[in-house]
């Protein structure tokens, strides 16, 4: 489907998804989000 505006490319998920990175791309993004979480659970708990 073309955009209505020509000034507007593709998602970037496509790009990734057309250099084969897409898939490793949202793994190292859930990883990232996981140890954030668990370090506010760590701070807010005050675990050492």
């Amino acid at each position: 489907m073309k955009s209505p505006n020509p000034h507007i490319g593709s998602a970037f998920d496509e790009c990734l998804a057309a250099e084969d990175l897409l898939t490793e791309t949202n793994e190292i993004a859930i990883k990232r989000v996981i140890a954030w979480q668990l370090q506010q659970e760590i701070t807010s708990k005050q675990i050492n």
